[in-house]
């Protein structure tokens, strides 16, 4: 069974769900306090997470690294919102150093934030 094939309140609650999981799994723990103290919007602090973890792509790139930067993007999906624009131009830079060599590494994070 797929989520579309649901009734609207039963996708209603898998997707607050994969929130709340997702938000707990990739959000640093101050961003994650700054939202559930209403200090922060969790748009916003997934929108900024996100260009931060793509920036933090360095010289070697770890799964868990990966994993999170995919993580963020789904939780933004989840909200309704795109791969903000400065993230995607995050990648672009980082693509562009890393060389073919890291290519295939990084061909999940691409297609994910939208590149071919």
């Amino acid at each position: 069974m797929t989520l579309g094939q649901l009734p609207e309140r039963g996708r209603d609650l898998i997707r607050a769900a994969l929130r709340k999981k997702l938000g707990a799994r990739h959000l640093s723990p101050e961003a994650r306090a700054a939202v559930a103290a209403g200090d922060a919007d969790l748009v916003r602090s997934a929108s900024e997470e996100l260009e931060g973890a793509v920036r933090a792509l360095g010289d070697g790139v770890s799964p868990e690294q990966l994993e999170r930067i995919i993580g963020l993007a789904d939780l933004l999906e989840l909200l309704g919102q795109p791969v903000p624009f400065d993230a995607q131009t995050a990648f672009h830079h980082v693509r562009q150093r890393a060389g073919p060599e890291r290519s295939p590494v990084l061909g999940p994070v691409a297609h994910r934030l939208g590149f071919a």
